[in-house]
């Protein structure tokens, strides 16, 4: 989380010509629900004093219930399913919670406002179809932003050839159902999320049977990479097809 204005605090001192002397001290802490307030005061008198206080939101709406640090009257509400920890960069100190909501305090009404979410401290098991939108809220108003997310375990396939070359970037992978999986990048790497730990995979670049490859595969405990948020690595040779 960025910890830029997120934290507060001041230090004073105070002294009379009569020797009468006093220190203080006040922080704040803005987290993601709440805004913390705490501050001292003592004085050569032997007095103390102590203050310790929270304020916040609670804003009710169709993903559940949200706390924020703070509120006004056009804010937007976020829900990005599964993105818990995403941080907010409308809202400094405030992340996604548990459920994948959070709340941007402040929108101008009227005009157009960017909501924005930085996923760089998710899991790479989780993926945002886009980190930023775009709304015109009315005055007064509460707007719902939602993020399309995808979850699920990634398995990389680097691909050979028969021939040792590999297939070309941007060939489309269909499993045994024929329904697509993932593209090519570079290297032959085929990019796959939640697939079923076995099965077939046809990768196709063209018409002709030279064109087209396949290859069965079965991911076991031993392809499991040590950090359970890292993807699997398997290499595969991807024999041509023939008619």
């Amino acid at each position: 989380m960025d910890n830029i204005h997120q934290y507060n605090y001041n230090l004073s001192a105070y002294r009379t010509k009569q020797n009468y002397t006093s220190y203080s001290a006040y922080a704040d802490y803005n987290s993601s629900y709440a805004k913390l307030n705490v501050s001292t005061t003592q004085d050569n008198q032997q007095n103390h004093q102590y203050g310790i206080s929270a304020s916040g939101a609670i804003v009710a709406h169709p993903y559940g219930i949200t706390l924020s640090n703070t509120m006004s009257d056009t804010f937007a509400i976020i829900h990005a399913e599964g993105a818990s920890g995403a941080i907010i960069e409308n809202n400094w100190g405030s992340e996604l919670d548990m459920f994948g909501n959070g709340i941007v305090p402040y929108l101008s009404p009227y005009q157009l406002n960017q909501v924005s979410i930085d996923p760089s401290n998710l899991p790479l098991d989780v993926d945002l179809s886009s980190t930023s939108k775009q709304v015109i809220p009315r005055a007064n108003s509460a707007v719902l932003v939602e993020f399309t997310t995808q979850s699920g375990k990634i398995v990389f396939f680097d691909l050979t050839l028969p021939n040792q070359d590999t297939p070309p970037m941007a060939a489309e992978a269909y499993d045994q159902n024929n329904s697509p999986i993932g593209i090519v990048v570079q290297g032959g790497r085929l990019y796959t999320r939640d697939i079923p730990n076995e099965g077939t995979i046809k990768v196709i670049w063209g018409n002709t049977e030279n064109e087209q490859c396949q290859f069965s595969y079965q991911i076991t405990e031993q392809d499991q990479p040590e950090n359970p948020q890292q993807p699997i690595i398997k290499k595969q040779t991807c024999q041509i097809i023939a008619n």
